[in-house]
């Protein structure tokens, strides 16, 4: 994963919280000059801005610390103090530091992935193939040692995309959760984490036209370090007119990601 995205997130998220406190302080002056700052309205509305601007901070947090355990796989991080958006943002510095010595002392950048293919037949249950024909929503796991990423470390994946046996309708919407457990190997050494649950969307039109491609929600808006391909995974598929979930014969998930071939 390339953390330059990190980085300039961090320093807008700096500008953003810098002229956030400027306004606030603009409008607390302006509170105290015409209202009484006592009143539970005026406190209530005081802490919920507060809150926000910390809420800012915290998430840049949070996916630094995971960008941290891509690298050095340590769960343990820094202390947070949030009791002040100082404080607090001084905790974002010293995460930021540590994040910028794992990236230095791991040395090479992870190569990229494109639509690595993984046929699901033999992983999905008799129970998610009636689940899959009857309703589109089923969920998988795949072993940590697949062949298709036995010669990668560090595997993490940003986007998905499915291809469908036994039925030829263009129009699908698929909607895949990643429950939030991600194995990683480095030098033969597994490594676990957990994080919060993340989303993709894949949805093409009636002539087949990508509206949405299957990126993870996250990376989106922010430098998601990603998740392990091996899952837990739940998969809502729904088709358009002519397509029928009975007819499904076959699927394929196709991953595209970072990692290090070896």
């Amino acid at each position: 994963m390339e953390l330059n995205a990190v980085y300039a997130e961090i320093a807008s998220l700096d500008g953003m919280l810098d002229a956030k406190r400027q306004e606030l302080d603009d409008v607390r002056q302006e509170v105290f000059d015409n209202v009484d700052p006592s009143l539970p309205v005026v406190r209530t509305f005081l802490d919920g801005a507060s809150r926000e601007s910390k809420g800012q901070v915290l998430k840049a947090i949070y996916f630094m610390e995971k960008a941290y355990q891509y690298y050095v796989g340590d769960q343990e991080l820094v202390h947070i103090n949030d009791r002040t958006i100082e404080l607090l943002r001084a905790s974002a510095a010293s995460v930021r530091s540590r994040v910028m010595d794992a990236k230095r002392g791991f040395g090479r950048p992870p190569s990229v992935f494109t639509r690595k293919p993984v046929v699901l037949d033999p992983y999905l249950t008799e129970t998610a193939w009636k689940e899959l024909r009857s309703s589109g929503v089923f969920t998988f796991a795949l072993p940590q040692g697949i062949p298709e990423f036995l010669d990668w470390d560090l595997a993490m994946v940003r986007s998905v995309d499915f291809s469908l046996g036994g039925v030829s309708t263009l129009q699908r919407v698929i909607k895949t959760v990643h429950h939030g457990k991600s194995s990683i190997r480095n030098a033969g050494i597994w490594k676990h984490y957990s994080h919060q649950p993340v989303t993709a969307l894949v949805e093409t039109d009636a002539k087949g036209n990508v509206i949405s491609d299957g990126t993870i929600a996250e990376t989106r808006d922010d430098d998601y370090v990603g998740v392990a391909p091996f899952g837990p995974w739940t998969v809502g598929i729904r088709l358009g007119r002519a397509g029928d979930l009975k007819k499904i014969s076959s699927v394929t998930v196709h991953f595209t990601g970072t990692g290090f071939p070896h």
